[in-house]
């Protein structure tokens, strides 16, 4: 039997489908039998019991081929059972089921135990349950892996809850039903995939096929809001998230469109002695056009929605909130967006991460601070451990009540530790906005440096200059400093006005 073009879940059965062969069984003799026929052939007769009142009755095709509309195909040894209603329940053990969109998006399973009922109007329902998951993603992603797969599919009005026992078949299988109606879902466990150049996907996710109005727009839809994806440079370093929602469209072409939000899941490595964030985002499409809609997969009695809106081009992962200290220097917070740069000959695998919106701050206490605030970032993490970065912006600046006034005309951050200098400028697409920092700083800098300050000690003098801040961590809580120095200071006291 072949289904019609898939309209939503209103596919039904409209004629046969290819097969190798048939058989039929009978036998209303009260007992079962086994014996041998002789004559002009050899034939082994091997029939369980039956009754005239209630004959054993049996039918298998073999090699089966079985189009289940734009859902799934089905291949196999089937037996079926008619039941008096007019409806045909179908089962088969070591049977394979897939589902394709285009020639490169395919998935499915071997060996499988599958249960089909064909309800006399002809809607239908499938389930399948065990054998060996197999999925292929199209180009846009560098591995793809999955423990198990398992296809549900229901347009028959009502849900369904049964066992299709055909174990006295010579198929021998007995295959549970269990799906609620309006389910058309290829459920996916154990996930392991990872879009090229960009995050690595975990978890398990529904797929549903959805069938585009032209020849090669089908797309398959992806979603779930238990998943985990990350942006990872070497085994230290990793920015993504966890307990996502994630939705992730696949078009016939290979293109995609992904966006992930849910609990930060972040390393920056040694180089910080404390991270945080409130949230991390991801966001990727490289289908040439940009993205707004909302897709939705009923899983179970449970209709999962997803707004996706991307940009076209947009390929990172931006964490909002972040809190990172940098080991006895300043403290970084705002909002970021990652990218992950891969190794060349020349340079280390390493984050790249920009901001036009970041404060940088070199803190003692609550009150005495020197920094920048409303900052342009940028901020290199190698997979090494070692870092780079620069800031620039409004100053930040309160040394603390010994002090009438504080004013200065620029404040900037930078710090290498990398052991090279570094001059470049780093751009990433965040929205339809692309955002440049500069990142230009010598090896070994370490520097918070205040241009054109003012400050007058309370009562006493007034200093002026340009001056490096430094943190000293003291021995102990409590005895924290911060040095402010100079060699081309001037400090003067005025009398009157």
């Amino acid at each position: 039997m072949l289904f019609r073009s898939d309209t939503g879940l209103g596919a039904v059965v409209s004629s046969l489908p290819t097969l190798r062969g048939v058989g039929f069984e009978y036998n209303s003799t009260g007992a079962a039998v086994d014996q041998q026929l002789v004559g002009g052939f050899a034939k082994t007769l091997q029939l369980p019991v039956g009754t005239e009142a209630n004959p054993f009755v049996s039918a298998i095709a073999t090699g089966v081929k079985w189009n289940l509309g734009d859902f799934a195909s089905l291949a196999g040894d089937l037996a079926f059972q008619y039941r008096s209603n007019g409806d045909l329940a179908i089962a088969a053990d070591r049977a394979a089921v897939s589902f394709a969109v285009g020639d490169s998006i395919r998935g499915g399973v071997t060996g499988a135990t599958v249960a089909l009922l064909i309800k006399n109007t002809g809607k239908y329902a499938v389930q399948t349950t065990g054998g060996a998951a197999s999925l292929s993603l199209g180009s846009g992603f560098a591995r793809v892996g999955v423990q198990a797969m398992g296809f549900s599919y229901n347009n028959t009005g009502a849900d369904l809850n049964e066992l299709l026992d055909m174990s006295a078949y010579r198929v021998g299988v007995s295959a549970p039903l269990v799906v609620r109606n309006e389910v058309a879902t290829v459920l996916v466990t154990g996930l392991d995939a990872a879009i090229g150049g960009f995050v690595s996907l975990s978890g398990d996710y529904a797929f549903q096929k959805k069938a585009g109005p032209l020849a090669n727009d089908d797309q398959l839809i992806v979603l779930t809001k238990n998943a985990g994806a990350r942006l990872v440079v070497g085994d230290a370093l990793r920015v993504g998230v966890q307990g996502a929602t994630l939705a992730l469209i696949l078009n016939e072409d290979q293109t995609l469109v992904l966006q992930a939000t849910g609990s930060p899941d972040i390393s920056l490595g040694s180089g910080f002695a404390s991270v945080s964030a409130t949230g991390v985002g991801i966001s990727y499409n490289n289908t040439g056009r940009n993205m707004a809609q909302t897709v939705s997969i009923r899983v179970g009695a449970v209709d999962v929605s997803v707004p996706v809106a991307v940009e076209d081009k947009v390929a990172t992962v931006v964490v909002n909130g972040l809190q990172a200290r940098v080991a006895d220097f300043v403290t970084l917070s705002g909002s970021f967006a990652f990218q992950s740069r891969p190794a060349t000959e020349t340079d280390r695998a390493a984050f790249m991460v920009v901001t036009r919106d970041a404060a940088a701050t070199l803190a003692v206490g609550d009150v005495v601070k020197a920094g920048v605030k409303n900052a342009t970032m940028a901020l290199v993490i190698r997979d090494d451990q070692k870092l780079a970065f620069q800031a620039t912006g409004a100053a930040e600046l309160n040394l603390g009540a010994g002090f009438a006034r504080v004013a200065a005309t620029g404040i900037g951050v930078s710090f290498n530790n990398t052991g090279i200098d570094v001059d470049r400028e780093i751009t990433l697409k965040v929205g339809d906005v692309s955002v440049s920092a500069p990142l230009v700083v010598k090896k070994g800098v370490s520097t918070v440096v205040i241009t054109g300050l003012e400050a007058t000690v309370g009562g006493f003098v007034t200093v002026s200059g340009d001056f490096g801040v430094k943190f000293d961590p003291g021995t102990k809580a409590g005895e924290e400093q911060l040095w402010v120095v100079s060699n081309a200071a001037a400090a003067s006291l005025r009398a009157g006005a």
